[in-house]
C-alpha cells in the first residue's frame, strides 16, 4: 500500500530513475547468477580434478 501511493506522487521526471534503478536490480541478479553458475562451475572442476 505504501508503495502505491508513494508511487503516484513521484514526479514524470523520476521516471527515468526509476527506469535506471529496474536495468540495475536486473543487472545485479545476472551478475548474481553469473558468480553462483562460476562457482558451481570451479567446484564441479575442483572435484574432477581431486583438489
Amino acid at each position: 500500500m505504501h508503495l502505491v501511493c508513494a508511487a503516484a506522487i513521484l514526479p514524470n521526471h523520476s521516471k527515468p530513475y526509476l527506469e535506471e534503478i529496474q536495468e540495475t536490480r536486473a543487472l545485479s541478479g545476472k551478475t548474481q547468477e553469473f558468480i553462483v553458475n562460476f562457482d558451481e562451475k570451479l567446484k564441479k572442476l575442483e572435484e574432477e580434478e581431486g583438489v
